[in-house]
């Protein structure tokens, strides 16, 4: 092997780590936007029960942003939640669930699936579509609040 060889060899070995460690921290920084992300919705949830706490005649929000939020988080902890349960978490009475599930669906924000094992249970989950839509306004709120909290914390 000639010098001019070896010289080529180590340009290119040197491109690959670069392209490597690019790709590495965009997985990285990927990976903590999806943490904020979810850490920004369970605090959005945790304050739209602070809120309903201090104005119990108000409803923080639509039951429809309830529900996305609720789905939001159990696909962030990898966890399933059922038709049943969302009326549970998101502190909604049934028919307003059925109500609100059957538009979120036509919108293309969520979908059904039958549980394998229990015909009577139906799981939730959002589609890409909606995940994204939720990913999209959680990050939105923690950019123009995230902002102000470090004003607040260091200024």
């Amino acid at each position: 092997m000639d010098q001019i060889e070896r010289i080529q060899i180590a340009n290119a070995s040197r491109l690959l780590t670069k392209l490597l460690e690019s790709q590495e921290k965009r997985e990285t920084r990927d990976a903590n936007r999806q943490r904020v992300a979810l850490a920004a919705a369970r605090g959005l949830r945790s304050n739209l029960v602070e809120r309903e706490k201090l104005l119990p005649f108000m409803p923080a929000t639509s039951p429809g942003w309830r529900i996305l939020l609720e789905l939001f988080i159990a696909e962030g902890e990898h966890q399933q939640i059922s038709v049943t349960d969302i009326a549970v978490v998101a502190q909604l009475p049934g028919a307003t669930v059925i109500r609100w599930l059957r538009l979120l669906e036509q919108h293309g924000l969520l979908s059904r699936r039958p549980d394998a094992f229990d015909k009577r249970r139906t799981w939730l989950e959002l589609t890409p579509n909606g995940s994204g839509v939720v990913l999209a306004i959680v990050q939105d709120v923690a950019a123009k609040v995230a902002p102000a909290i470090d004003i607040a914390s260091f200024g």
